[in-house]
């Protein structure tokens, strides 16, 4: 949190009318789209819904991920395998 304003309320800030756009997590926005306090933007060449990014993790097989990060990689698998 920087001077009292959250990441999240800054990247909405920048995104609100007559500051320009950004692209945000649907579940960040999506009440200030259900209260017209933002727009979801129509990109040419972006699908409906917008981008499935690939993601991968690496670590050294030396020093395995511990409990939490064996937890990230395998949310991160099964988003990818629930990913259509």
């Amino acid at each position: 949190m920087l001077d009292g304003v959250s990441l999240d309320q800054s990247l909405t800030f920048m995104a609100s009318p007559d500051e320009g756009w950004g692209g945000m997590p649907l579940h960040a926005v999506s009440k200030d789209i259900a209260e017209g306090r933002l727009i979801e933007l129509s990109i040419e060449d972006i699908p409906a819904g917008g981008l499935k990014l690939p993601m991968a993790a690496v670590y050294r097989v030396d020093a395995p991920p511990g409990p939490a990060g064996r937890w990230i990689i395998d949310r991160l698998k099964a988003c990818s395998e629930g990913a259509s």
